[in-house]
């Protein structure tokens, strides 16, 4: 970059900004309405740390992936067993300086409550014992299958390494979480889920027709 235009820039500079976090309610409930639909939608979202914890991130990490997709907990419950849903699953999205897990299902408009319920109970169980071993492994396998599958190409990890540099962490944070994965007892998945799946204090979005 030219001098002056450099100059320019540092005469005109401000100090770098900082979001602060969100400002999570204690519990909120919203309905959505779409008509002529004949299914409904139900999340149910519990806040959780951003990605400045690697331990917590990880743990959090696992725990998505013992519950996420159709061979997850919540497909084989609320779906296979239940009968409650096509679709069920969770998603984490976590940035830097805060974030959250949610649970989802795409279910029959009369079969609402009783999804609600069961994510009340998923919840549940997850804070009070930990997983078998069997579903953490699946989980860690999961967490590794996905992320070398994903990055094969050179265009796909130099976008995880900007995309991780814009948000002020290191070219290789995913890489670190995936391996701090590795190491995790069902007990450290047990307490994460513990400090996050507070069902006082989740809130759940309804979309009905």
């Amino acid at each position: 970059m030219p001098w002056g235009l450099t100059q320019e820039l540092g005469n005109n500079a401000t100090a770098p900004v900082s979001p602060a976090g969100p400002q999570w309610k204690p519990k909120a409930k919203a309905e959505l309405h779409l008509p002529g639909r004949n299914q409904s939608h139900l999340f149910v979202v519990f806040k959780a740390p951003g990605r400045e914890n690697l331990d917590e991130s990880a743990r959090l990490s696992v725990l998505r992936a013992a519950l996420a997709g159709q061979s997850g907990l919540l497909f084989r419950d609320m779906r296979d067993k239940q009968g409650l849903g096509y679709t069920v699953t969770a998603f984490l999205s976590q940035y830097k300086n805060a974030g959250f897990l949610a649970f989802y299902i795409g279910s029959d408009p009369d079969k609402l409550p009783q999804a609600l319920e069961g994510f009340r109970k998923a919840a549940a169980d997850l804070v009070a014992k930990p997983l078998p071993q069997d579903e953490i492994v699946r989980a860690k396998n999961i967490l590794s299958g996905d992320y070398y599958q994903d990055r094969q190409g050179l265009m796909s990890r130099s976008r995880e390494a900007a995309g991780a540099v814009v948000q002020g962490f290191d070219r290789d944070a995913e890489l670190k979480l995936v391996e701090k994965a590795q190491t995790l007892s069902p007990e450290d998945v047990r307490q994460a889920a513990a400090r996050v799946l507070k069902w006082d204090e989740a809130s759940v979005l309804e979309v009905a027709p």
